[in-house]
């Protein structure tokens, strides 16, 4: 069992267990107050890590805990005492697909901090930055650039571009995703070695070195990847499935057909479910239950990037339209937000702390800001925002 004790300020606890070789046991309870007692079945081994977070209603984690045990059959009971955790400092970064950069923007000012690129890491080529993702704890992100074969290390709240991370089994990588833990950072190719046409290179966050290649004929040009519930799940725009991939043993488990070409993955901060992206509305956006693997929503959008409020009620669907459509978790329904003078809405990304949205315009070199409590768009002398950054700016992440 585990327990845990907090405050008043605390709406839920979420409970993680992992380890490299069995899937991530991950649970969220609410929390009214006094003791919190869970119990779980975990397979044996050593270096189980248990992790407890404690969460504000905004779904933003205010205390943790954690502690490493080895099991060996028997039943055991952990203490795990909970310290506040620093606010982390908030920001948001824009790969520019043409001009080979990535924008930080902050969001206290709503302007471009810094524009990162690869020329400060010496006589590196860095070409094409596709879809980023900042880790769970908001200290590391990881940078694909499609056609120079590489991922850039970048400390964002630095931030910086700190390490290029080179492997031979890097073919056009296009999309991140961080396990629970932030122990793992996989990362899918578009093109693969051997009868594939796609891969995942596994990075080890600790040595920064790539540990695991997955080279499976399931994978089809694949541009997409969550990771929820111990599974990755992988985006094929090349046959219109879903891969998904037992974490701990790295092997294919079952293929999920969509329809549509399938183009992003991203899943609820609880893990229940997967959203997966189309490019027409007719094939829509697909809701994956992690628990069986099944489709148990099709919501009729189209949509390209996409992103989860912090608190997993809402997700936000770019169009690559003039529109963001944002669905309600609860009951599948979505409504609208129109960006005026907008021509592409290819990314968005919400603060960990959901005071504000941003979505891209990759024709237009902007970045739309709006307010996800109200889902409206945060205007400026009666127009929106228009926040310019890079040449075609496409995938956006922010902490």
């Amino acid at each position: 069992g585990l327990h845990t004790t907090s405050t008043a300020d605390v709406a839920s606890i979420r409970f993680t267990i992992s380890a490299s070789d069995m899937s991530t046991i991950t649970r969220t309870v609410s929390y009214s107050g006094g003791t919190v007692s869970e119990s779980f079945n975990v397979p044996n081994g050593s270096n189980r890590r248990f992790l407890v977070e404690a969460l504000n209603s905004s779904g933003s984690v205010i205390y943790n805990g954690e502690t490493t045990t080895n099991l060996n059959g028997s039943a055991v009971t952990l203490g795990i005492a909970l310290s506040a955790v620093t606010t982390a400092q908030l920001y948001v970064l824009v790969s520019n697909a043409d001009s080979d950069n990535v924008s930080v923007i902050d969001p206290n000012t709503l302007t471009v901090q810094t524009t990162l690129n690869c020329s400060s890491l010496g006589d590196i080529s860095c070409y094409e930055p596709r879809n980023l993702a900042i880790s769970h704890a908001g200290t590391l992100a990881y940078i694909p650039f499609r056609h120079s074969d590489n991922v850039i290390k970048s400390h964002p709240d630095v931030p910086d571009f700190s390490l290029e991370i080179s492997d031979d089994g890097f073919n056009e990588p296009y999309a991140v995703a961080f396990t629970a833990d932030d122990s793992e950072a996989w990362v899918v190719n578009k093109q693969g070695g051997g009868s594939s046409t796609g891969s995942v290179s596994i990075i080890d966050t600790s040595t920064q070195s790539v540990t695991d290649t997955i080279d499976d004929i399931c994978f089809s040009s694949p541009e997409g990847i969550a990771i929820a519930n111990g599974k990755a799940y992988v985006a094929n725009r090349g046959d219109g499935t879903v891969c998904v991939v037992n974490v701990a043993s790295r092997t294919v488990s079952t293929t999920i057909s969509t329809g549509g070409s399938p183009r992003y993955a991203v899943a609820t901060p609880n893990g229940n479910f997967v959203y997966v992206s189309t490019d027409s509305s007719s094939a829509g956006i697909k809701k994956i239950r992690t628990s069986d693997d099944t489709i148990t929503a099709t919501i009729a959008v189209r949509g390209r990037n996409l992103a989860v409020m912090p608190d997993g009620t809402k997700v936000y669907v770019a169009t690559q339209g003039n529109t963001i459509e944002v669905i309600n978790v609860s009951n599948n329904s979505y409504s609208t937000i129109t960006f005026t003078g907008a021509y592409s809405i290819y990314g968005v990304a919400i603060l960990s702390d959901s005071s504000y949205g941003f979505a891209t315009d990759e024709d237009r070199d902007v970045v739309y800001v709006f307010n996800p409590s109200t889902d409206t768009v945060v205007t400026t002398g009666g127009s929106p925002v228009e926040i310019s950054v890079g040449s075609t700016p496409r995938a956006i992440a922010a902490q």
